[in-house]
């Protein structure tokens, strides 16, 4: 079963997907972290930045898994 599941993942682009998000959450932090100090940001406000982009990453990809149709 285990490895129908990855491959089952790997049809579906679950694992695409899931690079792409790291990709552009990645480039996201990368701007924030120039930019927030120049507008004079509180510490905190970029930890809740990291948050609100990594926290998505994995409910939305079981999400995509098991919301697919059987054709993916």
């Amino acid at each position: 079963m285990n490895r129908n599941f990855f491959s089952e993942l790997k049809r579906r682009n679950v694992y695409k997907v899931a690079v792409a998000y790291a990709v552009v959450s990645w480039l996201l932090i990368q701007a924030a972290s120039i930019l927030f100090p120049t507008f004079e940001a509180p510490s905190w406000v970029m930890k809740v930045f990291v948050a609100v982009l990594v926290g998505p990453n994995e409910p939305s990809s079981r999400w995509a898994t098991m919301h697919a149709g059987p054709k993916g």
